[in-house]
């Protein structure tokens, strides 16, 4: 609709000064009809710079407040683990549609608490889960779908990088488990998604954790589906020049292979497919590509936020919504109990 004054206009406030300033306030602005109205952070004076430099006309140093403000139609909130769920919770108490990062909460708990609330005050509610927006990916999904490697017998995943936090022996709330933090889920979120996604059901799994001291570094994880194919992952986030991000599909007519090696989590991924009785893979490519300039993850970022933006309008179905947060909780939870016991865990279908 090139008409922006026919679009219901929706004001948007944002929590979280990190993630939700580098790339959910990008994501958002470019929505005709969306107004950032509102900022909040732990800082005020913090917060108060950051609307001043974005022009945002109200800052915050108490997310409450920004809860509290009438001209707030809807709510992202990008804040650690530890925090979100208490936050998520309160955004859905207070009516305000809801732009969640994932994990949903530190808590199964939590989760389900913040679903059974929003289901109450009917607000409209989307994870932010990337990959799905990844054209690679939706390419890929599309040829399993149809067969191009016939059925997909077995998944191996490796997801190997270095992240900043893990390259000094400071302390990081990012790799501390016990604040949410560490891959099980900063990273394992978005394959735990991505996978059932890609391959539908996971019905068990057996987990193992990477632990040094306090902190965790990664997890290997054995899947099997209701569908009968099984898949192993790796992921690492203490991997000096690591693979990088790789999911290798064998078919009962031939392998696909998805992979990015760069250093952008959506910018990058090429996929390549060989049938049975070719001598070499093929290149596949997608009809649509990310832009080449800025952070990839604000290219899928965008697609979700418009989603959500066309449903508070009705005119579309948020997805993925607060459910699917629940589920990815769900397996992190399985993943939690199995190394703990050593022991594979049965996982209910969703």
């Amino acid at each position: 609709m090139s008409d922006t004054k026919a679009l219901k206009p929706v004001r948007l406030g944002i929590i979280g000064l990190n993630f939700g300033v580098h790339a959910h306030l990008p994501a958002f602005r470019t929505i005709p009809g969306v107004t950032i109205e509102a900022i909040s952070g732990s800082s005020l004076e913090k917060s108060q710079a950051i609307a001043e430099a974005q022009k945002i006309p109200h800052a915050y140093g108490d997310w409450n407040k920004l809860l509290e403000d009438p001209s707030i139609d809807a709510v992202t909130v990008a804040v650690p683990p530890a925090l979100q769920g208490e936050v998520a919770l309160a955004v859905a108490r207070a009516g305000k549609h809801l732009f969640c990062e994932k994990p949903l909460a530190a808590k199964l708990s939590t989760a389900k608490e913040i679903v059974e609330t929003a289901k109450k005050t009917r607000i409209v509610h989307v994870m932010d889960f990337i990959l799905a927006e990844i054209p690679e990916w939706q390419l890929a999904k599309e040829l399993i779908a149809n067969e191009e490697i016939g059925e997909v017998r077995s998944l191996q995943h490796l997801w190997h990088i270095e992240t900043v936090s893990s390259r000094f022996p400071d302390y990081s709330w990012k790799k501390d488990p016990e604040v949410g933090g560490g891959t099980l889920f900063n990273f394992a979120p978005h394959t735990l998604y991505g996978i059932e996604w890609l391959l539908g059901n996971v019905t068990s799994l057996t987990a193992r954790l990477h632990e040094e001291g306090a902190f965790e570094f990664g997890v290997d994880t054995l899947f099997e589906f209701e569908n009968g194919a099984r898949a192993t992952s790796s992921i690492l986030s203490n991997a000096y020049l690591g693979e990088g991000h790789r999911l290798t599909f064998y078919g009962s007519g031939g392998t696909m292979v998805l992979e990015n090696r760069g250093d952008d989590h959506v910018r990058g991924f090429s996929l390549y497919v060989a049938k049975r009785g070719d001598k070499t893979f093929r290149q596949i490519m997608p009809s649509v590509t990310v832009p080449e300039d800025g952070d990839g993850r604000i290219f899928a970022i965008h697609a979700i936020a418009t989603r959500f933006i066309d449903a508070i309008r009705g005119t579309a179905i948020a997805t993925p919504g607060l459910e699917t947060g629940l589920r990815v909780q769900q397996l992190v939870d399985a993943s939690i109990e199995s190394n703990k016991n050593g022991t594979r865990i049965e996982v209910p279908l969703q």
